[in-house]
């Protein structure tokens, strides 16, 4: 993962530095349509896998983020690129 992309993620999905590899790319792209069409709230959905936050028996945890920070921090360019990426691959 880049190291950029680890901070905006980290930094704004309230995350601690162990649980953004947490993220299941598989996942998220198969939700990020979900987000980028909601018909309300414009978001980007960062899916994480295994145990999150003390949680207990969920497989799956979908945090949304904002595309952009109030301060302009990009999140949704660094998002598809990184998704961008992991399609080249597979």
């Amino acid at each position: 993962m880049d190291p950029a992309l680890f901070s905006i993620l980290t930094y704004t999905g309230g995350l601690r530095g162990k649980e953004t590899p947490l993220m299941d790319l598989h996942a998220t792209v198969k939700h990020y349509q979900e987000g980028i069409n909601h018909p309300k709230h414009l978001h980007l959905v960062m899916a994480l896998r295994g145990g999150f936050k003390n949680e207990a028996g969920e497989l799956e945890h979908l945090k949304p983020l904002v595309v952009e920070t109030k301060l302009g921090l990009k999140v949704g360019v660094w998002f598809r690129r990184m998704l961008s990426c992991y399609e080249a691959r597979a």
